[in-house]
């Protein structure tokens, strides 16, 4: 799919892009040029039901899930974003009006953000640092 070119996008609900139930779309403007560049839906009831059943069907494998199983999935996030993230930028300097270096170093405060993340399993096993920050 090239993000690039003005398209309709789809909801993501139960882990794949779905058509959405509403009729309503918002328009993605370029605030750099006013271009409109993707047209968005305006989830309705219907979407926001479904999504909201998704999730509640997911989250039973997802809390019994082992913190290092989670960790490795968000570690995989990680990678992708690392993988794309040129793409990534290239989408919030459009969205945003975000120059090029500015989109891309939101993009790695994302991926730091995500590394974090991957590190909690290790911050759960009860040990602690007494006096870290001084």
């Amino acid at each position: 799919m090239d993000l690039t070119t003005l398209e309709r996008l789809p909801l993501w609900i139960g882990g794949r892009a779905v058509a959405a139930h509403t009729t309503r779309y918002g328009e993605i403007t370029n605030p750099a040029t006013g271009e409109v560049v993707r047209h968005v839906p305006l989830a309705d009831a219907v979407d926001v039901d479904a999504a909201a059943e998704a999730a509640k069907a997911a989250f039973p494998a997802w809390r019994a899930a082992p913190a290092l199983r989670r960790a490795r999935i968000l570690m995989r996030f990680r990678d992708l974003m690392q993988t794309h993230k040129s793409d990534l930028a290239r989408l919030v300097s459009q969205e945003h009006g975000k120059t090029a270096t500015d989109a891309e170093g939101s993009i790695t405060r994302g991926i730091e953000v995500v590394e974090f993340a991957t590190g909690i399993p290790h911050l759960l096993k009860g040990d602690f640092s007494d006096n870290v920050g001084t």
